[in-house]
């Protein structure tokens, strides 16, 4: 066998280990990279319950509890709006999500016979709530309430069956526990897509 043919195999199999290194290479960066987008950037969220219905869960809580929507959520250089839906991992209690229908310096008021809210004495048009909402005795937050600095005054979808910031024991949420807005609905793959039209 010739020298000019061994030199050829060999460089045949230095090019071959210098692909699959390249390769190999090229696989853990995309890994570490979903890694870091996924623990810094993005995270994916299961949401079960009826507080949210119809925007989410508005046909599997009939059938099973155990089917969720999974959501990917997302607070980076987040600021809140009203009309968001987020996540809140309240102190002691589960994660919650919900709809940002106040922020901070907003007034809320909720008419008590009607259910219909107010943010700085403008009536708010809510398309997404599920039914008109009764009023609950009790520690119940009609209002005027001004949202305080670096808060967020938050509600279910479904009103009438919903822990949210009307009651005391869930109150203006401090911007501080605001896990991520929920941005796109990806299972059920039927419901995939963004939450907001």
């Amino acid at each position: 066998m010739s020298k000019h043919t061994n030199d050829s195999e060999s460089a045949e199999r230095y090019n071959l280990r210098s692909e699959i290194y390249e390769w190999f290479e090229a696989i853990v960066f995309a890994i570490v990279t979903v890694v870091i987008i996924f623990t810094f950037v993005f995270r994916v969220v299961g949401v079960q319950g009826e507080s949210m219905k119809d925007t989410l869960n508005e046909q599997y809580v009939h059938v099973t509890n155990e089917v969720e929507d999974r959501l990917i959520i997302s607070n980076l250089f987040y600021k809140p709006k009203r009309g968001d839906i987020i996540v809140c991992a309240l102190p002691e209690e589960k994660p919650i999500i919900k709809r940002v229908i106040a922020v901070e310096g907003d007034v809320l008021k909720i008419n008590p016979q009607t259910g219909e809210v107010y943010i700085n004495d403008k009536k708010l048009d809510e398309p997404y709530v599920r039914d008109e909402p009764y009023i609950p005795s009790g520690s119940y937050e009609c209002g005027p309430v001004k949202i305080k600095e670096g808060h967020v005054f938050v509600m279910g979808d479904n009103r009438n069956n919903s822990k949210d910031s009307r009651y005391n024991v869930v109150g203006q949420i401090d911007e501080k526990y605001i896990l991520g807005k929920a941005l796109i609905r990806i299972y059920p793959f039927d419901h995939f897509g963004s939450l907001y039209d």
